[in-house]
């Protein structure tokens, strides 16, 4: 996932002057309306927000929650093929899932609050979600290489970095501190905190939770009617393996419930039950 920061700056101010001016139609004024207000509570909404208008879905992805299996799931459920290479899914293009714009804002806010659309998301323990991803987009990329997430780590530590073992990865530690420094900035959708990514006002028929990923996306398929479960071979897609990750000192730990605050209280977790403590 490209960083949402970039993303909001292309999608900035020529995107709202034509808000200003399809607010000119009547007919648009308050589509117009209700999306500047869920634009205002999120970061990166169409980018992470998926519809499909057809079948009237609303998936609010979180990086790093289960996104690439319930893509490719929602590939499954519209009898689509999946990509030979799982990630691509990512591309508007292969998930065939439209942002807001994109479905157009007057079916956004009937998919958005209509009774019988379908609204879901999928979270992730705080903790878990920043191991998860130092996992994916820094542990296996030395510094020097500039591979993964790095030129995030340079946009973020700038001079400093260059001060860091470039033959090494990022160090957990200094991922923590840049990631509790910008958890409420649009720097990265991969450690953006999730109370940002998930607007509080729209009601959701399913919050569902990666640890309880099975048993989570059989209450979704039920909600669309399906009587499968989750489909063979979708559970641990784009899963990274824990063995050799640092652990979470005490003070990090500390940090990220702090940074995190809000995401530990609204989706209900618990700051010294994640990973093997579940």
């Amino acid at each position: 996932m490209f960083g949402i920061g970039s993303f909001i700056k292309r999608g900035g101010r020529r995107a709202n002057d034509a808000l200003f001016k399809l607010r000119g139609n009547l007919l648009l004024e308050e589509p117009c309306r209700f999306y500047q207000v869920i634009q205002a509570e999120t970061i990166g909404m169409d980018y992470l927000f998926h519809l499909d208008r057809s079948r009237r879905w609303l998936y609010v992805e979180v990086p790093k929650a289960a996104c690439t299996t319930l893509k490719l799931l929602l590939l499954d459920l519209r009898g689509l093929q999946r990509p030979a290479d799982p990630l691509t899914v990512h591309a508007r293009t292969v998930s065939r899932l439209q942002s807001p714009r994109m479905v157009g804002l007057r079916h956004f806010q009937d998919i958005a609050t209509a009774p019988d659309a379908l609204r879901f998301t999928f979270v992730r323990h705080p903790v878990d979600r920043l191991l998860s991803c130092y996992r994916d987009k820094f542990q296996p990329y030395p510094l020097g290489t500039g591979g993964g997430a790095v030129k995030f780590a340079r946009r973020h530590f700038g001079r400093a970095l260059a001060g860091m073992d470039q033959d090494a990865p990022l160090p957990l530690e200094a991922f923590l501190d840049m990631a509790c420094a910008t958890a409420r900035t649009p720097l990265n959708g991969h450690w953006l905190a999730m109370d940002l990514i998930v607007p509080k006002s729209l009601e959701f028929h399913l919050v569902g939770k990666v640890e309880h990923l099975a048993e989570d996306v059989g209450r979704l398929l039920r909600l669309m009617g399906e009587e499968r479960g989750l489909p063979e071979g979708l559970a641990c897609v784009n899963a990274t393996a824990a063995a050799g990750t640092p652990s979470v000192d005490r003070q990090a730990l500390r940090r990220i419930e702090t940074a995190y605050a809000a995401d530990f209280e609204r989706f209900d977790y618990d700051p010294e039950r994640y990973g093997d403590r579940l």
